[in-house]
């Protein structure tokens, strides 16, 4: 397993600054993260709306029950970022995580309205295709809600 850069980038800001951590966990869901990363993400969240603190990796482990072996090599991953260069990027790499997501939201879309549900000249489904498109759109107003990280917060 390797997570992708990004995602190591992201991670490695939440596990070294409370305030990002805290605007992290707000500003996105287990699912705007590669599924490698996804695991780590949702114990470091869960352990952090808990306990209020950056969870250590003995916190970690105790929280994670029998799963830890899997979810330690992605931790190590992210610890290996020996600094994330500079915590004015949080903001900028945010933005790209939240954008990679949203262009899986549209791309799902476009699987279940056309190649799911259209045959070339119609929709075989109307109203599962308004549904679809409703869901995305409420998908994508929830990825681009106000700002998540302000300054000096």
């Amino acid at each position: 397993m390797s997570l992708l850069e990004l995602d190591l980038r992201v991670l490695a800001y939440g596990l070294s600054d409370k305030k990002l951590l805290l605007s992290l966990t707000f500003a996105v869901t287990t699912e705007y993260f590669h599924r490698d990363a996804q695991t780590l993400w949702d114990l470091v969240s869960r352990c952090f709306l808990k306990y209020k603190k950056i969870p250590s990796e003995r916190v970690l482990e105790q929280v994670s029950g029998g799963s830890w072996e899997t979810i330690s090599q992605a931790y190590q991953e992210v610890c290996g970022v020996t600094k994330v260069s500079d915590c004015r990027d949080f903001p900028v790499d945010l933005e790209q995580l939240k954008l990679r997501y949203n262009k899986q939201v549209l791309l799902r879309l476009g699987q279940a309205v056309f190649k799911d549900n259209f045959n070339g000249r119609d929709f075989a489904d109307v109203e599962t295709a308004n549904k679809a498109l409703r869901e995305t759109v409420g998908n994508i107003e929830r990825i681009h809600k106000g700002e998540s990280y302000r300054e000096g917060s």
